[in-house]
């Protein structure tokens, strides 16, 4: 079997696997009733969805982390995997806390600080152990070079990449959790970008480390997102949360680092650029100006209320995503 059917098998039994959880775990969601907290600033057709179960991001969650403990007994080679997954399951977890407390304690969750201060530990962790006490040969691929010149590095070089590791993963994954607003959006965009980082890592050379292995954990990601799309299609059953959305922001960004390639982000994750630069920009112009450039931030909530149907928002976003990933295929492999 070759490793692109490999591939394709297990994202298959992922999604199988995902869609299994739920069955115990939708039931028990809505018995706890965690149900979603809407914005009151939202789209007003959001309200609707109060109380609809969030957290839901548990149900791909655990078949890949799973996968991702399992993976250096299919993979002795390469035992990054699960640096990886706990990455991961770190981030899910501070998306866990924004999204008990915001259920249980206060509608606005975690404080920005108390958020940041959590990411921002756990990214410095994993950054220090890849860069310092793991085996594997940290490098930077170049565009354009179809990863035969990577760039190796070494003293003051390390340190420098560590700060900017850290501050990609952070960035990375609020982008990610923006783009989580729309029934199905982030799974949708996250299964194609997570797809483009898998067939691209089986198509890098093999000569650094084992891609394969970072290839299959790409699509137990790609799985986990269709299979949770099965209830977090429009009209949503459940909700990632927090959890969700910040665990697929780290997994995708990780990736892009275990690949030598995090700069692939910004065409492959043009969706996630686009929706929080939206953000950006739209709290710069009205602090300056008092006006507002787009009818609502994020982007995808501007066409909302321009009268798209969320279906319509997650079919041309995604197709969006196709274009970025296939100018991402394109810089990687020439």
């Amino acid at each position: 079997m070759t490793p692109l059917l490999k591939s394709l098998v297990l994202a298959v039994g992922m999604a199988l696997a995902t869609i299994l959880v739920g069955i115990p775990g939708m039931p028990l969601l809505r018995r706890l009733k965690v149900g979603q907290v809407v914005r009151d600033d939202g789209p007003k057709s959001h309200l609707s969805k109060s109380g609809t179960p969030t957290f839901g991001g548990l149900l791909f969650l655990v078949p890949i982390v799973v996968f991702g403990l399992l993976g250096p007994l299919l993979f002795p080679q390469f035992d990054q995997l699960p640096a990886l997954t706990f990455m991961m399951a770190g981030f899910a977890f501070v998306g866990f806390l924004d999204d008990y407390i915001k259920v249980r304690i206060d509608r606005k969750g975690l404080s920005v600080l108390a958020k940041s201060a959590l990411l921002i530990s756990i990214a410095t962790a994993f950054s220090v152990y890849l860069l310092y006490f793991s085996d594997m040969n940290l490098v930077i691929v170049l565009p354009f070079t179809n990863g035969s010149e990577p760039i190796e590095l070494v003293g003051w070089g390390k340190a420098t990449y560590g700060a900017f590791l850290v501050a990609f993963l952070y960035i990375v994954t609020n982008a990610v959790n923006i783009t989580d607003g729309v029934d199905g959006l982030a799974s949708s965009v996250t299964a194609v970008v997570a797809t483009t980082l898998g067939l691209l890592s089986l198509a890098l050379p093999a000569d650094i480390d084992d891609r394969r292995a970072i290839a299959y954990f790409a699509f137990s990601m790609v799985g986990g997102c269709l299979g949770f799309l099965f209830y977090n299609r429009h009209p949503a059953r459940v909700f990632m949360g927090d959890t969700g959305s910040m665990a697929l922001g780290a997994g995708v960004a990780g990736v892009s680092i275990l690949m030598g390639c995090p700069w692939i982000l910004i065409p492959a994750g043009i969706v996630y650029v686009l929706d929080a630069g939206s953000v950006a920009l739209q709290v710069f112009w009205y602090k300056r100006t008092k006006t507002r450039i787009f009818r609502m931030s994020p982007i995808h909530h501007h066409y909302e209320l321009g009268g798209w149907s969320e279906r319509k928002i997650v079919l041309v976003f995604c197709s969006v995503a196709v274009v970025g990933c296939a100018v991402a295929a394109l810089s990687i492999l020439l």
